[in-house]
């Protein structure tokens, strides 16, 4: 299928650089999915929008086996980042952002021919940015409520075993957050360390009567 867009004039791009809608037309091109017929059709329907859209976006993540996390601030300019067995860490302002980023390059490299007319769409993206984190955290959040006990500990287990681990496996400064990884390997790690430790703490919260909720919601509240 072709991806391309009735325009004649093409920039390359930085994967680390793509966002909006070239990076909605970067990740059709790996998709090999069907594309408008120009830009101004496609920035008029929003058909196909996988780096702000969890439905579109999450079930590629899961097939490519793409490690997502929040990288802590510290070092990292941005809040996210994402990295596959094939790519190192990409970084990103949310967590779709950054996987999309990160499925690009394993797929079409480091640079994209990215058409100048989707280019040009993308200058206000950054600032409109925090709609797919507000998405996240309304998946994983709750409204605040009165935290159960037994949650409340079980969050301190997480906190415990994540920060242990961190304490041995990060070289990275230390800040306000604790220790910080000091590159893409090192997060890669305690990323798929904490998701681990989530499960098994999830595990034992329902084995307790704790819902899930009551679970994300203590952690959130730890300091």
């Amino acid at each position: 299928m072709s991806t391309n867009l009735h325009c004649d004039e093409e920039a390359i791009v930085k994967t680390t650089k793509l966002i909006g809608p070239a990076l909605d037309w970067a990740v059709a091109k790996c998709e090999g999915r069907a594309w408008p017929d120009n830009a101004a059709k496609f920035l008029g329907e929003q058909y196909y929008t996988p780096s702000t859209n969890w439905s579109q976006g999450g079930p590629i993540i899961e097939r490519e086996n793409l490690v997502v996390g929040p990288t802590g601030g510290g070092i990292f300019p941005d809040k996210w980042a994402a990295s596959s067995e094939n790519s190192p860490y990409l970084f990103a302002p949310t967590p779709l952002i950054a996987a999309m980023r990160c499925h690009v390059t394993n797929k079409l490299g480091d640079e994209v021919n990215v058409p100048k007319e989707l280019l040009s769409e993308t200058q206000n993206v950054e600032h409109n940015s925090g709609s797919d984190m507000n998405e996240f955290q309304s998946m994983f959040l709750t409204e605040p409520q009165p935290i159960n006990s037994a949650a409340f500990l079980l969050a301190e287990e997480y906190n415990a075993r994540c920060e242990a681990y961190d304490q041995k496996v990060c070289t990275g400064p230390t800040t306000r957050d604790g220790i910080q990884p000091a590159d893409g390997r090192e997060l890669g790690l305690i990323s798929r360390n904490a998701i681990a430790v989530l499960a098994d703490v999830t595990i034992k919260a329902l084995d307790q009567g704790v819902t899930v909720d009551e679970l994300r919601q203590a952690i959130s509240k730890l300091p």
